[in-house]
């Protein structure tokens, strides 16, 4: 958000930040328990394994509904994913 002010005049004049529009979107239940944890430190299988075992769905059921909602979320730029690859060793 920008500052207001001579002192956000003064920053502006230095950094570009954008105007920010603050938007809202209603979730349903299983939108938010899959907002909840995406927090960074969960994985997408955490979060797979998460609503197969509180909303009764088959693996491939909950995967294809998860996938689609982080796609549907990454589009609109409120969420990113981070690939972490590990060695033969199983270290990242």
């Amino acid at each position: 958000m920008r500052r207001r002010g001579p002192v956000g005049r003064l920053l502006a004049l230095f950094f570009i930040v954008p105007r920010v529009h603050m938007r809202s979107i209603d979730l349903d239940e299983i939108g938010s328990f899959v907002w909840a944890r995406c927090d960074g430190a969960t994985t997408v299988r955490q979060i797979r394994k998460a609503l197969v075992d509180r909303y009764k769905l088959h693996q491939r059921e909950a995967e294809a509904s998860l996938l689609e909602y982080l796609r549907q979320m990454m589009k609109r730029n409120l969420l990113g994913l981070e690939v972490i690859r590990k060695d033969g060793a199983g270290n990242p």
